[in-house]
C-alpha cells in the first residue's frame, strides 16, 4: 500500500483487482478500513488516482510504501523532495545516507550511498570500487532480461528495457525511463501498474522504443493505462506508442512535451488533456488514427474532442501535430477559430486525410499562419492544392499525397495498422 501522512493522521490506499482498498486513522493507533468495489480494475485504478489527488490537495504528503508485511525503506519525504529538485546535491545525499543508518534497516544502502557521494566529492580511492561493486550485488537484484540500468548515488536513476528491476526501493530516485516493446508486441501495462504502486516522484522523462520485425503492427501493442502524471509531477516528456492508451487524471506542471502515437486513439485521452493542467506544454503531439482500431464499445477520438482541447488553456504550446488524423480539416477549421496559431511556431498535420479543402482554408488565412512551420506531408491533396500550399509557405512539406477519389468512404490516414 502507499502511505500518505498530516499532523499525525495517515491514509493508506491500494488496487486489488476491482477493488480500492484504503486504510486511515491515527498514527500509532488501530487504522479502520474500507473497500469499494468497482466495475472493473481499470476504474479501480482511476479511482485511487483521484482520491491520491485528493489527498495530495489536502496537505497529506507520500512518506512511505507500505506492504502487508511491514514496512519498505522509510525516508524524510521533504529530503527527498529536495534531492528530487537538486540531484546533485551531494550534502542532501550525505544527510539522506546518516538518516538511513540511524533508521537502522538499510544500513548496507547507507553505505553505498556514502561511498558514492564520496567519490563524487573526492574521487576513487584504493577499494572503493570493490565494496561498492559487493554491495551494489546485495542491495539490487538481478535485472530482467533485456534491462539495463544506470544507478548513482545507491538508486537506479535510468532503466531501458521491457520491465523493471528490484527492489521497489531502488526506483525512488528514478529520473528516466525507456520501455521497449517486445517482438511479440507486448506492451508496458505491467510496467507502468508498477510504477503506479511506488511511483517516483522525481521521474522526468518516460519513452517507449519500438525494435520489431516488420510484421508487428503499430496497433498490436497495448499500452495500457499510463496514470503517473499526478504521481510524478516532475514529468517533463511523455511519448507512448500502441494502441489503448489510457493517460488518466492530467495534472503535469513540468510536462513539455507529449506524444500519443497510435493507428486508433480513443476519446479518454483527448477528454483527460481538455480538463487537465499542462502550464508548460510547448510540444504536443496526437495520433489519432481510424475509429475500427479502437475497441468496440469504447468512444473514439472525434474532431470535437481535438476542438476542446485547442481551446483549453495552453499558455506556452509551440508545436502542435495532429498526425495521421481523418478529421484533419475540421482541426484547422477549429484551430484558425482560436487565437492559437498566433502563438505556435510549428504545425504538423502530416499522415492523415487533409483534403482541398482543409488546405484552402489554411491559405486564406493568410497572415495569421504564414509564420507557421507546416508539414502536411501524406495527405490527400490534389497537385494543384499541394503547389498552391507550397507557395504560401515557402517552407512547407507536401511531398507524398496519396491518391483519394473524393467519396468519404474512400478516405483513410496513413497508418492504419
Amino acid at each position: 500500500m502507499r502511505r500518505y501522512e498530516r499532523e499525525g493522521v495517515f491514509w493508506e490506499v491500494r488496487v486489488d483487482g476491482c477493488c480500492l482498498i484504503t486504510r486511515f486513522g491515527v498514527v500509532g493507533q488501530k487504522p479502520r478500513e474500507a473497500v469499494r468495489e468497482l466495475a472493473d480494475p481499470t476504474r479501480a485504478g482511476s479511482a485511487m488516482d483521484r482520491a491520491v489527488a485528493a489527498r495530495l490537495g489536502e496537505g497529506f504528503v507520500e512518506v512511505e510504501a507500505a506492504t502487508e508485511g511491514g514496512r519498505r525503506l522509510v525516508g524524510d519525504s521533504a529530503l527527498e523532495e529536495r534531492l528530487h529538485d537538486h540531484p546533485d546535491d551531494l550534502e542532501g545525499w550525505q544527510v539522506y545516507a546518516d538518516m538511513l543508518l540511524q533508521h537502522g534497516t538499510a544500513s548496507e544502502l547507507a553505505r553505498l550511498v556514502a561511498l558514492e557521494v564520496e567519490s563524487a566529492a573526492s574521487g576513487e580511492r584504493p577499494g572503493m570500487a570493490t565494496e561498492r561493486a559487493g554491495l551494489s550485488s546485495r542491495i539490487f537484484e538481478e535485472p530482467p532480461n533485456e534491462t539495463s540500468i544506470r544507478t548513482r548515488f545507491g538508486f537506479f536513476e535510468r532503466v531501458r528495457g521491457v520491465a523493471l528491476p528490484g527492489p521497489p526501493d531502488a526506483l525512488r530516485f528514478l529520473r528516466e525511463i525507456d520501455v521497449e516493446v517486445l517482438e511479440d508486441g507486448t506492451g508496458p501495462a505491467a510496467l507502468f501498474e508498477a510504477l503506479r504502486e511506488t511511483p517516483p516522484r522525481g521521474l522526468r522523462r518516460v519513452t517507449m522504443s519500438v525494435h520489431w520485425p516488420e510484421d508487428i503492427e503499430l496497433s498490436w501493442v497495448d499500452v495500457g493505462r499510463f496514470g503517473l502524471f499526478e504521481l510524478c509531477p516532475r514529468l517533463e516528456s511523455v511519448h507512448l506508442i500502441g494502441g489503448g492508451i489510457e493517460l488518466g487524471p492530467v495534472r503535469a506542471p513540468r510536462l513539455k512535451q507529449l506524444v500519443l502515437e497510435t493507428a486508433g486513439l480513443s476519446a479518454e485521452p483527448l477528454v483527460e488533456l481538455a480538463r487537465g493542467a499542462l502550464p508548460r506544454l510547448e510540444d504536443l503531439e496526437i495520433w489519432t488514427g481510424e475509429a475500427f482500431r479502437v475497441p468496440v464499445g469504447v468512444p473514439v477520438a472525434e474532431a470535437s474532442h481535438v476542438d476542446a482541447l485547442i481551446r483549453h488553456d495552453l499558455p506556452n504550446l509551440r508545436r502542435l501535430a495532429v498526425r495521421n488524423c481523418r478529421f484533419a480539416d475540421a482541426v484547422v477549421a477549429s484551430l484558425l477559430d482560436t487565437d492559437l496559431p498566433a502563438r505556435l511556431t510549428h504545425l504538423d498535420l502530416s499522415l492523415g486525410a487533409l483534403t482541398d479543402a482543409g488546405a484552402n482554408a489554411l491559405i486564406a488565412a493568410g497572415p495569421r499562419v504564414a509564420h507557421l512551420s507546416l508539414d502536411v506531408q501524406a495527405n490527400v491533396l490534389s497537385e494543384d492544392a499541394a503547389w498552391a500550399l507550397q507557395h504560401a509557405f515557402p517552407t512547407a512539406r507536401v511531398d507524398g499525397q496519396r491518391a483519394w477519389e473524393g467519396m468519404d468512404e474512400y478516405l483513410y490516414v496513413a497508418v492504419t495498422e
